[in-house]
């Protein structure tokens, strides 16, 4: 008799995980298959320079130069923006480019 409790409680947990298994694994092709990846929306100017700083950080510099740019356009004359532009230009190896706005950069923060 507890032969048979032990063989059905075993084929019973073994029936629950395959269950749980398998629903998990229909949640998360769901996800994968029928949910296209959605590219991260560019943030309001205001948050530009902090995702930009991260970006920076992380050494992704081209993505970086995107945020910064972008607060340029409102932000022309801050040298901060023209700074971080200068050093992801630098990151890019694009020195005659980095060079204009850390000099901009320069200009701007002694004003």
């Amino acid at each position: 008799m507890s032969k048979r409790i032990l063989k059905f409680s075993t084929i019973l947990f073994i029936v629950i995980i395959l269950i749980s298994c398998s629903n998990n694994y229909r949640t998360v092709k769901s996800k994968l298959i029928e949910k296209p990846k959605q590219q991260k929306k560019i943030q309001p100017i205001q948050n530009n320079l902090s995702e930009g700083l991260t970006l920076l950080s992380e050494y992704k510099y081209d993505k970086a130069l995107i945020y910064f740019k972008q607060r340029a356009v409102n932000h022309s004359d801050n040298w901060e923006t023209n700074y971080y532009i200068g050093l992801c230009l630098t990151g890019l190896e694009n020195y005659t480019e980095a060079e204009k706005h850390l000099f901009q950069s320069l200009k701007n923060a002694g004003q």
